[in-house]
C-alpha cells in the first residue's frame, strides 16, 4: 500500500473513531464494519461494481444505503457512502485494521458517564473530568449527558461503578425513610 492510501486510511480510522466514541458506538462500529468486510469478500462482483471508478456514483451510493440502510448504523452507512463516493472502498480492509488498533488503545482509556440536572460550564465540566483521573490514576474520557428529572447533584457510571449523588435519590432516600418511621 502506498504512503498516500496509508494516510488516507488513517485519516478516515481516526475521523470514524473519534465519531464512534462520541456517538457511543465504537464497538457497534467495529462489528459492522467487519461484517461488511466479509460481505464485499464474499460478494466479489458486488464489491467490483461498488468500487468501480466508472460507474455512477450516486447510482452506487443509493445501492449501498438501498442494501445497508437497515443493517449498518448512521456512521458506519456514512462512512461506507464515502469510501464509495471517493472510490477509496478498497482501503475499507486497511481502515477496519487501524479503527481495531485505536480501538484498543482507548481501551485503556475509559468512558465515564455523567448525569447532571443541567449544563454547567466548561471549566466545571473540566474540573469533574480532573478530578475523577486523579482519583482512579489514569487518563479517563467523559461524557455528559442532561437529565433535568434528577433535579441536581451529579450521577457517575464506570464499568461496573455506579454513583448516585442525585437530588432525586437523596429525596427518594428521605422518603423512604419517614415512610418506614411512621409505619413503625
Amino acid at each position: 500500500m502506498s504512503s498516500n492510501a496509508q494516510s488516507i486510511s488513517r485519516t478516515y480510522a481516526q475521523l470514524l473513531f473519534e465519531l464512534a466514541i462520541e456517538q457511543n458506538c465504537a464497538q457497534q462500529v467495529e462489528s459492522q464494519l467487519e461484517s461488511l468486510c466479509e460481505v464485499l469478500e464474499l460478494e466479489v462482483d458486488f464489491a467490483t461494481l461498488l468500487a468501480n471508478p466508472f460507474a455512477a456514483r450516486e447510482e452506487k451510493i443509493a445501492l449501498a444505503k438501498k442494501i445497508f440502510s437497515s443493517r449498518l448504523n448512521a456512521l458506519t452507512l456514512a462512512s461506507l457512502c464515502s469510501l464509495i463516493r471517493t472510490n477509496k472502498l478498497e482501503l475499507l480492509k486497511d481502515i477496519l485494521d487501524l479503527y481495531k488498533l485505536l480501538l484498543d488503545s482507548a481501551a485503556d482509556t475509559p468512558l465515564i458517564k455523567i448525569t447532571l440536572a443541567a449544563d454547567i460550564p466548561k471549566e466545571q465540566k473540566q474540573y469533574i473530568e480532573e478530578q475523577l483521573a486523579q482519583t482512579l490514576s489514569k487518563t479517563i474520557r467523559a461524557k455528559f449527558t442532561i437529565d433535568p428529572s434528577i433535579i441536581g447533584g451529579i450521577i457517575i457510571r464506570y464499568e461496573n461503578y455506579y454513583v448516585d449523588n442525585s437530588l432525586l435519590r437523596v429525596l427518594e432516600d428521605a422518603k423512604k425513610l419517614l415512610q418506614s418511621k411512621v409505619l413503625i
